[in-house]
């Protein structure tokens, strides 16, 4: 509505009722589309996936490395409690000798947070720390690529469904706008 246009008080009236209806209308897009998205995060951020990690000396080093390396803050806390949860559940499994198999099994948000504390979090001191974080990188993170690349595939609906709701938000907004213009040039007519 860049343009100068004139309308009658009725159009004004008639326009502004169009625009409430399509924005309550969105509303309920939007709610729908929240809910929706809530659940395929419950439902893909909670299922567990099993990857090779290694020997039982990895599975505890990558403990140690939860319990005492990985930097936190109050946005993180959370995340790192149930990544601390999600391993010390791992516990009797890794200790069963008969069974162990030398992978683990941790919900799916658990491993995008462990990796992302592995690959961004972990900051140390001289070549002896680095040549021991290497060591236990090469022997985690190979098991992370095939587990990582699943992780992504079963969360693709999420992230179409966050583009829908970026998209439906630009479009709220926008209908916006033009609900202040209409608003503006009702003003001018008065």
């Amino acid at each position: 509505m860049n343009e100068e246009v004139k309308m009658t008080k009725e159009e004004i009236q008639e326009k502004k009722k169009e625009i409430n209806e399509s924005l309550e209308q969105m509303e309920t897009q939007y709610n729908e589309l929240r809910k929706t998205l809530e659940e395929l995060n419950a439902a893909e951020g909670g299922k567990p996936y099993r990857f090779k990690i290694g020997s039982k000396n990895t599975y505890k080093e990558i403990v140690n490395f939860v319990n005492k390396d990985i930097p936190w803050n109050l946005q993180s806390l959370n995340g790192l409690t149930l990544l601390y949860s999600d391993l010390d559940s791992q516990k009797e499994w890794v200790n069963n000798k008969a069974e162990y198999d030398e992978t683990i099994e941790l919900k799916a948000y658990n491993i995008l947070n462990l990796h992302s504390a592995l690959t961004k979090g972990k900051v140390g001191k001289g070549y002896v720390e680095a040549r021991s974080f290497i060591d236990l990188w090469n022997r985690v993170c190979g098991g992370f690529e095939e587990v990582l690349k699943e992780i992504e595939k079963a969360f693709e609906p999420i992230a179409e469904k966050e583009k829908e709701l970026k998209q439906l938000e630009d479009k709220v907004r926008a209908t916006y706008q033009e609900l202040a213009q209409i608003n503006l040039m009702e003003e001018t007519e008065e």
